[in-house]
């Protein structure tokens, strides 16, 4: 096994580089979440146990923003959980299957750290 001062930095850069681009360019654009090659994704979970998260992660945040909504009258003085604001007449609302509601950006930032409703903590995907 290598020391630290043994390790040629350069040439490890080098090789994670390559790696990252090889995987760019292998890896399907999650714009159709139906469209995602199963060989691939197995692949990619071979190599990296936490890739399959990543993937979820992406996939929800596709469907949060395709999920988009305004608010109803009954929600207008409601607040978000996350920010504390009042949804008022905000277009861009999200309501989760656990029939939690938040403002888009607060459960789009949310969702990026922790794939859990942050109300009641369950799992999103």
């Amino acid at each position: 096994m290598l020391g630290y001062h043994e390790i040629d930095f350069d040439s490890i850069t080098e090789i994670i580089e390559e790696a990252s681009d090889v995987a760019a360019r292998n890896i399907p654009t999650l714009n159709d979440p139906t469209n995602i090659d199963f060989d691939i994704i197995v692949k990619i979970n071979y190599l990296n146990p936490d890739s399959i998260r990543r993937i979820d992660l992406d996939v929800y945040i596709t469907e949060l923003r395709d999920n988009r909504r305004e608010t109803i009258p009954s929600e207008r003085d409601d607040i978000c959980p996350i920010c504390w604001e009042e949804f008022g007449t905000e277009l861009d609302i999200n309501s989760l299957s656990c029939n939690h509601t938040y403002h888009h950006h607060c459960i789009s930032n949310w969702v990026e750290k922790t794939l859990t409703c942050p109300y009641c903590r369950a799992l999103l995907a």
